[in-house]
């Protein structure tokens, strides 16, 4: 018969054993805490045998008190802690329930009703916004021989839009990118691919001119690069100041243009006009 269908006799319990013994259970190998019965030998004052309450076996009440005295003073092993695993982010691509679910939040907490017939959509429709507007496009930054060319190649306005990224509003505006060539011109199309890489996701104006003037920089080897963004910030137009119309000058120089007082004039200039 299992202990647990017979009587609990004297001797039997379970708080001696969680305050002064420590070992496991001989059936189970469960650690011997408050889920298990202890058998005290009257003569030594120890127990001679525990089992734990929920143990399949059932608890022999003749098992020989050496068979388990020698696990008394085991210490329980130390509990084993699940290694960390990575935080997972979704990756940009097709919109999630979870993703859209913010947005239904977002909606709530502004007053608004996600079910009414103009809102179903949006949030499927913002998700997809956010996901092409941070999307950066790969793209080859095709060079050639510049065929003994060493004066300055403009392109302007090309325009590029943006997200701030304390608002996430949109900021839209024009760039002009300059490069004096060394050894090496790039296809036109590449300039305006750079600053629309560049300006993808949530950015502010400064970081995107540095970094157009980077990629030039790093692709071309260029005698002198400049790049100079001009944009209009809803973040400033829509709230806060409120300042309709304003517009952002960032400018990044480098090599010729920035030590050479004619380049850079003649650059800032030609930009000037074609914005």
């Amino acid at each position: 018969m299992s202990n647990d269908e017979t009587p609990v006799p004297a001797g039997w319990g379970q708080t001696r054993i969680n305050k002064k013994w420590n070992g496991r259970c001989i059936r189970c190998n469960g650690v011997a805490i408050a889920g298990h019965r202890v058998a005290w030998d009257p003569n030594s004052g120890r127990p001679s045998a525990w089992r734990h309450i929920n143990c399949a076996h059932p608890f022999d009440d003749k098992q020989p008190a050496a068979e388990v005295q020698p696990m008394l003073l085991q210490p329980p092993p130390a509990p084993q802690r699940a290694p960390a695993q990575p935080v997972r982010r979704p990756a940009i691509g097709p919109a999630n329930g979870l993703a859209e679910a913010a947005v239904r939040t977002l909606l709530q907490a502004i007053g608004e009703d996600p079910m009414r017939e103009g809102l179903q959509e949006t949030p499927r429709r913002v998700v997809a916004m956010l996901r092409e507007m941070c999307r950066r496009e790969p793209f080859k930054f095709t060079a050639f021989a510049s065929e003994g060319m060493d004066e300055m190649v403009v392109q302007s306005p090309i325009g590029f839009s943006s997200l701030c990224e304390h608002h996430m509003l949109p900021f839209i505006g024009t760039a002009a990118v300059a490069y004096i060539p060394s050894g090496k011109v790039v296809g036109l199309s590449k300039l305006a691919r750079a600053v629309r890489c560049c300006a993808a996701g949530l950015q502010n104006q400064e970081r995107i001119t540095v970094a157009v003037a980077d990629m030039i920089e790093k692709e071309l080897q260029p005698q002198g690069v400049a790049v100079v963004l001009r944009a209009r910030h809803l973040c400033m137009e829509v709230r806060g100041v409120k300042t309709e119309g304003a517009f952002t000058t960032t400018s990044c120089l480098r090599g010729a243009f920035k030590e050479n007082g004619k380049s850079r004039d003649e650059f800032l200039r030609l930009a000037a006009q074609q914005s």
